[in-house]
């Protein structure tokens, strides 16, 4: 509840506090585009997304990943130039940008449309990936210094895997044995150990083709130029995808979008995927998390992973978060699993809610804090990344009602639906289609900023938020938030004369957003949801939901993204 009365700025209820300032002074978010994803496929449904920030060796010094792949002379005499190291002169000229892959599904398929970040009316690449819904997305990044080594990592997991008898390996991986919390088993996809790849579990787009390429070589001659692409785009960033029949697809994030380097049969619907320093956790709906690993030479091992255990198999895991580039957060039921990601021990164990039937449904880390949501829960709570403390509770149900109105029936409808850390804000979606933005207070109760003094202090903080600070969005969805994706911007794209006129034609035919566009430096944060509404001009008919859904979709009832423009230099003040 805000501390006097709401004032309004660029779209957003901003809090007026009892000093006469008001939270325009830590930055408002301006909205610079709104429309439905898909004009002509009124059925088509967006359920999650991930932001994908390309910066090439020009502009982010050596690519390791590139390097390993293509290893050529050094010796300043002889010209060495091959095919491969003119296309890799080429790539790093590509200028650095930001685009947004968007998982969406219709009766029949779940597909991906790309869209670039700073000129989000620009679909670069749409194709269907399978005949499943899409659940979750994620970008990994190429191979790093940073990243754990492989061969140690190999020697650590062989004692883990020793705990468990061949006999209970086997009962686990066909289903007729449960697992114990904690026990790993190795599945190697190759030989036969993972459940197999069925029509009814994929598409008929998975060809024999497609699943040949998984047993090709990676070392590959360095005149192949063709072969050497693949390896290549392997080895740099990748975009991950998961699918409700337990389906796992890797693409290239940078180059033949359409081209799918790996597909894995999962036992179960993929529901949350992780990267931290060179591994990739995949958690599933039958409470294990699938972790995979690099292969000698930097490309991902798609024919084997280890099986992690949680829960029971109806304790599905739905979130999952690296924390400090350490452990893996991950949620089961109502608890909390610290996860080692090189042992895949689990180091400790807390419960998030007290109560048993409750489930963990998104958490989002900065600093020394996880914030972590409940389904069906309109309460936020807020853990500390080392003691796993309970530091604060923040409900938003105020806030929610203060856009929609209260229930008639008494009964608070507001869950929250989607949730990210950005720009030193926690982005929040609920059930009823309203966004808040929460910056951060330098205590639970505080009205004051929370005010970094570098950005190396940033990794010391907790980020507590505070009623008094939060800002309400007039612009919000008809139905759920899905998803939040922020990247960086780039000047100039969204306040270039083309991408204006566009504005003013999409604000002509959708929804009236206005507001500065120009600025030095700045992030780029996306919402996604089913329709669009301005919670100022609320054009309710008086229909019931019911009768809502049965109607044909109008423009404003299809899925819709929202992008607002955040400052940089609010990253520090916000």
């Amino acid at each position: 509840m805000f501390p006097v009365s709401p004032q309004q700025a660029y779209g957003w209820s901003v809090a007026v506090t009892p000093s006469g300032g008001d939270g325009g002074a830590l930055g408002v978010p301006r909205p610079v585009y709104c429309r439905p994803l898909v004009e002509k496929d009124p059925d088509m449904k967006i359920w999650c997304a991930v932001g994908v920030s390309f910066v090439p060796p020009a502009h982010s010094g050596p690519d390791i990943s590139i390097q390993a792949a293509s290893p050529i002379s050094e010796s300043p005499f002889v010209d060495t130039t091959t095919p491969i190291q003119k296309q890799l002169q080429s790539y790093e000229k590509t200028p650095a940008f930001s685009c947004i892959w968007i998982c969406s599904s219709t009766h029949s398929a779940g597909k991906v449309s790309i869209v670039d970040a700073n000129r989000p009316n620009d679909v670069l690449e749409a194709f269907n990936v399978c005949s499943s819904h899409l659940l979750c997305i994620a970008c990994v990044p190429g191979v790093h210094k940073s990243d754990y080594p492989t061969s140690r990592e190999k020697e650590i997991l062989k004692k883990a895997l020793a705990q468990v008898s061949p006999g209970q390996e086997a009962a686990i991986k066909t289903g007729s044995g449960i697992a114990d919390l904690g026990s790993i088993i190795f599945v190697s996809c190759a030989t036969g150990s993972s459940p197999p790849l069925s029509a009814e579990n994929f598409s008929a787009d998975l060809t024999e083709k497609d699943a040949s390429d998984q047993g090709e070589q990676e070392f590959v001659a360095a005149h192949d130029v063709e072969e050497q692409k693949i390896l290549n785009a392997r080895i740099a960033m990748t975009v991950w995808v998961g699918s409700q029949r337990g389906g796992l697809f890797v693409y290239s994030a940078n180059r033949e979008y359409k081209k799918r380097l790996h597909k894995i049969a999962l036992p179960d619907a993929v529901l949350c995927i992780v990267h931290i320093r060179g591994r990739v956790f995949a958690s599933l709906a039958d409470g294990t998390v699938a972790v995979f690993h690099r292969a000698a030479d930097g490309s991902w091992d798609s024919e084997n992973y280890h099986q992690l255990s949680l829960g029971q198999p109806d304790h599905a895991i739905r979130s999952m978060v690296a924390v400090r580039n350490e452990v893996v957060w991950c949620g089961c039921k109502n608890k909390v699993h610290v996860i080692d990601p090189i042992t895949l021990e689990i180091k400790a164990t807390f419960e998030a809610h007290s109560r048993q039937d409750s489930a963990i449904r998104q958490m989002a880390w900065l600093g020394e804090g996880v914030w972590i949501s409940i389904r069906l829960d309109n309460t936020l709570r807020l853990f500390h990344t080392h003691t796993h403390q309970h530091l604060q509770d923040l409900n938003v149900e105020a806030l929610s009602s203060m856009m929609t109105g209260k229930s008639r029936m008494g009964i608070s409808l507001v869950r929250i639906t989607a949730m990210t850390i950005s720009c030193m804000r926690l982005w929040i979606g609920t059930s009823t289609g309203v966004i808040i933005s929460a910056p951060f207070s330098d205590g639970p109760d505080s009205a004051n900023p929370l005010i970094p003094a570098s950005n190396s202090a940033i990794e010391h903080i907790i980020p507590f938020c505070s009623l008094g600070l939060a800002q309400v969005s007039y612009h919000g969805h008809k139905e759920e938030v899905k998803f939040f994706v922020s990247v960086p911007g780039v000047p100039g794209y969204l306040g270039s004369p083309s991408s204006s006129k566009r504005r003013q034609s999409d604000v002509a035919t959708a929804s009236p957003i206005k507001g500065p566009t120009e600025s030095s430096a700045f992030t780029l944060l996306m919402s996604g949801g089913e329709g669009y509404i301005d919670f100022r001009f609320d054009d309710g008919d008086g229909s019931t939901e019911g009768e809502r859904h049965q109607q044909t979709p109008n423009r404003t009832d299809r899925s819709h993204l929202t992008v607002w423009q955040v400052p940089a230099a609010g990253f520090e003040r916000s």
